[in-house]
């Protein structure tokens, strides 16, 4: 049995409040390279839940599902602590490599196209919040979500 060694760096975080439009940053952290994909496989990490984001705009991420139910997908208003670390990943940007994050906050009043990736299974979800709070959305390990598209007037 062979042993790998996953470097760590630290990330700085903050603690982000759901967001009006004009609350929203126009920029947050650099891009860092997604892990590669496998012949015939999705992109997922071994350990952890990866968050994307390839829409044109911000998105919010927590690294904390706070309820005990839910798989990749589930939608729930009250299952991420607003005051746990938290980050928002700009247009092309993406969480860590091998950081765990495991939920992506949809906003109120928005409409989100989201891709999302487990082991042998790739489907696409909208989560219309257009009228509504915002939810959470959670990403267990090995799975990944990636923002296609976001918009307030309608769903992309």
């Amino acid at each position: 049995m062979s042993a790998i060694a996953f470097g760590v760096a630290a990330v700085a975080t903050t603690v982000i409040a759901p967001a009006a439009a004009a609350d929203r940053p126009a920029v947050a952290a650099a891009a860092i390279t997604p892990p590669a994909a496998t012949a015939g496989q999705p992109t997922v990490q071994a350990c952890c839940s990866y968050i994307a984001n390839q829409s044109s705009l911000p998105v919010a991420v927590y690294k904390h599902w706070t309820c005990d139910h839910g798989t990749t997908g589930t939608a729930a208003t009250g299952c991420a602590n607003p005051a746990g670390t938290s980050r928002w990943l700009s247009e092309g940007s993406n969480t860590p490599v091998y950081e765990d994050w495991d939920v992506l906050r949809i906003d109120a009043g928005w409409c989100y196209r989201v891709r999302l990736t487990v082991p042998f299974n790739t489907w696409t979800v909208t989560y219309n919040r257009i009228g509504l709070g915002h939810t959470y959305v959670k990403v267990e390990d090995w799975g990944t979500a990636t923002v296609l598209a976001q918009a307030t007037g309608g769903c992309p």
